[in-house]
């Protein structure tokens, strides 16, 4: 059986649009929850942190999966070399464009709501290099993800290669797994032993790369799980196999979960440390589950391409560095307005997915410059 390096999965760009669809709700819901964010409503909800831990126990984790699975693909035509230069155009110049120009009205309005500063952003930009975020104005808040991806692309680099010139590992490697497919769902075990071991010393909301080792081993793992698993036949079968039970399981642990949560009953953020430890645990078998049952049911139904995805996958990368910006704008007035929470969120929702995509529509796609700023 040969390997798929010269297929192209359009199922993956398929997960990948759904993730930027998710990211703006997600976002806006972090204004109405009681987890710290730069613009926050007068009055909180849990329901909307749970809303998005449900999400993002897979998200990010699904998108270095994805991410190494792009790798396959961009390695396919292109030496080392090559693949260096793009992942600088395709990444590095708008993780710094974003850091310069995209970012710093979310660090304005946030100052501006906790009266940290007086109104007059041009005196605010002069300030932009006085120090690093939180303390200075230097962040690059929903960027983390691009710098990552940016430093572990260049770092996994020698694996993916290694690889790539020795095909016969992943063909011979894992014919076994024709037989046992199942055993695809123990790979979640390095992610276990990762949270297991490191998040209680690098806990979550610490994206800063350098002392954030619990996130940049997680994430390598599944960047390292997607251009392998996407190489090999053997183990994308096994993948479609395993959907099923990985979609069971990662319901069950789900509702095992939340349902106390919702219920009062449950606080996963009073609990002794042992316990939050086997809650990390969980986590990193959870997020393996919903990996596989969203891939596998993605490849099952969705590898197909037409019009919409061409464009959403295309569009996705500057939605995501734009949407942001969009939304803290956006919230920094209507959190003011007398209305239901809901319906804020409903409107900041909506105002972020249609602001982004008039710029990308109207402006990037027409101006060559801004869009190579944008990664195009």
């Amino acid at each position: 059986m040969q390997t798929s390096a010269n297929q192209r999965y359009y199922y993956l760009d398929w997960i990948k649009v759904l993730c930027i669809s998710l990211l703006v709700p997600y976002h806006a819901a972090m204004i109405f929850g009681p987890a710290h964010f730069g613009i926050k409503n007068l009055s909180t909800h849990t329901g909307y942190n749970i809303f998005n831990e449900m999400i993002g126990m897979w998200y990010f984790s699904i998108l270095a999966f994805i991410s190494g699975a792009a790798v396959l693909f961009s390695l396919r035509n292109r030496t080392t070399g090559q693949f260096i230069l793009s992942r600088i155009t395709r990444l590095f110049i708008p993780l710094l464009f974003g850091m310069l120009v995209i970012i710093p009205p979310q660090v304005y309005v946030e100052r501006l709501q906790k009266q940290q500063i007086t109104p007059g952003y041009l005196d605010f930009y002069s300030h932009l290099f006085d120090g690093v975020y939180p303390v200075g104005n230097l962040n690059w808040a929903q960027l983390w993800y691009i710098a990552y991806l940016f430093v572990l692309s260049l770092l996994l680099l020698p694996i993916c290669v290694y690889i790539k010139n020795r095909p016969h590992i992943l063909q011979e490697g894992f014919r076994y797994m024709q037989k046992a497919p199942y055993l695809l769902i123990l790979w979640a075990l390095p992610l276990m032993l990762i949270e297991y071991f490191l998040r209680a010393y690098f806990p979550f909301g610490n994206q800063n790369l350098v002392s954030d080792w619990a996130n940049v081993l997680h994430l390598s793992v599944l960047f390292l799980y997607g251009y392998i698993i996407m190489r090999s036949a053997y183990l994308q079968d096994a993948m479609l196999h395993c959907r099923k039970l990985a979609l069971l399981l990662g319901l069950t642990g789900a509702l095992l979960y939340y349902i106390p949560y919702i219920a009062g009953t449950f606080s996963p953020y009073q609990q002794p440390a042992y316990i939050l430890r086997w809650l990390d645990t969980w986590r990193g078998f959870n997020a393996w589950c919903w990996i596989l049952a969203i891939v596998g049911y993605a490849h099952y139904y969705l590898n197909n391409n037409n019009t919409i995805l061409q464009y959403t996958s295309k569009a996705f990368l500057s939605v995501y560095i734009l949407h942001q910006t969009i939304l803290l704008c956006a919230a920094y007035f209507v959190v003011q307005w007398n209305m239901p929470s809901f319906v804020k969120f409903l409107i900041l929702t909506i105002v972020s997915y249609t602001f982004s995509l008039l710029i990308y529509q109207f402006i990037i796609l027409r101006v060559r410059f801004i869009r190579f700023l944008f990664g195009g």
